[in-house]
């Protein structure tokens, strides 16, 4: 069995390894096949698998540098190099995508013949055989660590294996019609579609970056877990936050007012120990008040946020 906080670093380094290794190999068939073919949207195709290559690449080293531990400038760890990393994806995936949509447009009204496109419809066939097998193996992955750069490029490859279906639909259709301006249409498209997955990998790296709460099933049950804890009275002042495999939890355990320090200390200690059995790979800071402080810290805490 996968022991997931122990493992993480190898298994999203494969994880990305395995897209690099699959662009690589994609980016040199494609860049052969349009070369003799000229179709744009297997140019399309081939930029996106370029990208996913610089993209993947970049993001290798960025995981590898997020694994680092805690240092003397980095008290909270390395894990936010995972969300650059994705949000430099997206800037270089939208700016690509924009560029090949402009010259698919000029070649819309500028049509030239396609050749050789028995040969693309086959290269196209087997990279999404190759693109459904990473897509599958990094889903698990996905699954079991949550990494932000492996979602990325998933997204991203996701995106791709879709554009490969609309170079096979366009191809087939220059084919059977002999109308060439299909290709530069599907081109288009696909682009636009490539667009919305783009803003979706940016909008996963920058929710990390501004500290987004954790998912609201992760913090319910948090909550529920310092809430069944004998001692515990109530909880508030609960913050969540994530960066790469490290999820960081702030709350207030409000006991009662006759408990001792020693006590005190022992409940928010099975607290912690009970939060980090049911999530691994968190961080927890625990405050522990009296009762009868409780009450007016929460009013505080109202009046500061605006009620």
């Amino acid at each position: 069995m996968v022991d997931v906080s122990r493992d993480y670093g190898r298994l999203i380094k494969s994880a990305i390894k395995v897209s690099v290794i699959l662009a690589v190999i994609l980016t040199a068939a494609k860049a052969a096949v349009w070369l003799f073919s000229g179709s744009e949207t297997m140019l399309a195709s081939l930029a996106d698998s370029v990208m996913d290559g610089l993209g993947a690449g970049i993001t290798f080293f960025a995981v590898r540098y997020s694994l680092n531990p805690p240092d003397g400038e980095h008290n909270y760890g390395h894990g936010k190099a995972e969300a650059v990393a994705g949000l430099f994806q997206a800037f270089t995936v939208g700016f690509t995508v924009v560029l090949v949509i402009w010259h698919s447009i000029e070649k819309l009204v500028q049509p030239e013949a396609l050749t050789h496109t028995a040969w693309a419809l086959v290269v196209t066939g087997i990279s999404m055989l190759l693109e459904a097998g990473v897509i599958l193996y990094q889903g698990k992955i996905i699954r079991l660590t949550g990494s932000a750069a492996v979602k990325a490029d998933n997204i991203h490859i996701r995106a791709d294996f879709l554009f490969n279906c609309g170079v096979l639909l366009s191809l087939t259709m220059v084919n059977f019609t002999g109308i060439v301006r299909f290709d530069s249409v599907f081109a288009i498209i696909l682009g636009l579609l490539i667009l919305v997955g783009a803003f979706r990998i940016g909008l996963v790296s920058v929710n990390m970056l501004l500290d987004r709460n954790l998912p609201e099933r992760i913090t319910e049950g948090i909550l529920r877990t310092a809430l069944d804890t004998c001692g515990v009275l109530s909880v508030h002042g609960l913050r969540t936050r994530q960066a790469g495999k490290v999820r960081f939890v702030q709350m207030h355990l409000v006991m009662d007012g006759g408990v001792s320090l020693a006590d005190a200390h022992r409940i928010s200690d099975q607290v912690e120990q009970r939060i980090k059995e049911a999530y691994p790979g968190t961080d927890v800071i625990i405050h522990a008040e009296p009762m009868n402080n409780a009450a007016q810290e929460e009013a505080d805490e109202r009046s500061t946020f605006g009620g």
